[in-house]
């Protein structure tokens, strides 16, 4: 809800302005850059800088309509070919608090909501990094109540009383 710090970072990325191998696989792994316009990430992650204009006056809006939320808190997270590279990311970012790889705990969380570490809550803090949240590696082999997104995406959908598309 107040961007990401790793947004400069990812434009960095995407403009080859890195010496790491393991950043610019990240970068083309996730499809942060478009291949369209090289050297620049795609649109939709420059909304994400920290000082977009109007960022701001999406929290009004969700606090009013976003009934569950998923936030990571562990930038190597489950155990998968992305933990090394989102660890990576966050180093270089140093976000100073804990962070999915991509976007810190404090800009992740709405404010108001009260998080919890138990896949059945309906504003989810889980030790996961920003891939995990895709569901891409399953739970991963730790069966903790805090590292199962995958669990909380299917209670989320099972619980759903009105579908909103964004």
């Amino acid at each position: 809800w107040q961007g990401s710090k790793a947004v400069p970072w990812v434009s960095e990325l995407c403009s080859n302005h890195t010496s790491s191998r393991l950043l610019r696989w990240l970068a083309k792994e996730l499809h942060y850059c478009d291949p369209d316009l090289p050297g620049q990430v795609y649109r939709g992650y420059e909304t994400l800088h920290p000082d977009f204009p109007g960022l701001q006056k999406l929290i009004p809006v969700a606090e009013m309509n976003v009934h569950r939320a998923l936030c990571g808190s562990s930038a190597y997270g489950l155990q998968s070919s992305y933990s090394a590279a989102l660890e990576a990311l966050a180093l270089e970012v140093k976000y100073g608090e804990h962070n999915d790889g991509m976007v810190a705990v404090s800009s992740c969380t709405l404010p108001g909501a009260s998080y919890e570490g138990h896949y059945s809550a309906p504003f989810y803090l889980a030790h996961i990094n920003h891939a995990d949240g895709t569901c891409r590696v399953g739970n991963g082999v730790i069966k903790k109540a805090d590292r199962l997104p995958c669990d909380w995406l299917s209670s989320a959908v099972q619980n759903v009383t009105e579908t909103v598309f964004v």
